[in-house]
């Protein structure tokens, strides 16, 4: 038995007083969040052609190993493994 009663699925624009979400590149003018975005550091990545680096995690297309499938995921991004086992190669 699941935790909802209802069939329609819940999205974060159906929820009551929630905003729609934002695309990558909105103005960010929220003024309890005091946000603002640096254009120089901004970059706009395609999906899956492309891959990106965020909080240790490098995100894009990856390959099943047992059925050689593609798909979108997250993994350990290279840079952070080599600072983890850095230590350990003296």
């Amino acid at each position: 038995m699941g935790l909802r009663s209802s069939t329609t699925p819940m999205t974060l624009s159906s929820a009551a007083g929630a905003t729609p979400p934002r695309r990558c590149g909105d103005a960010v003018d929220d003024d309890r969040l005091k946000l603002t975005v640096n254009e120089a550091k901004t970059h706009r990545r395609k999906l899956p052609d492309e891959t990106f680096d965020f909080l240790g995690y490098t995100f894009g297309r990856w390959y099943s190993p047992q059925t050689g499938q593609s798909y979108l995921g997250a993994g350990v991004s290279k840079k952070k493994v080599q600072k983890v086992s850095a230590p350990f190669m003296t």
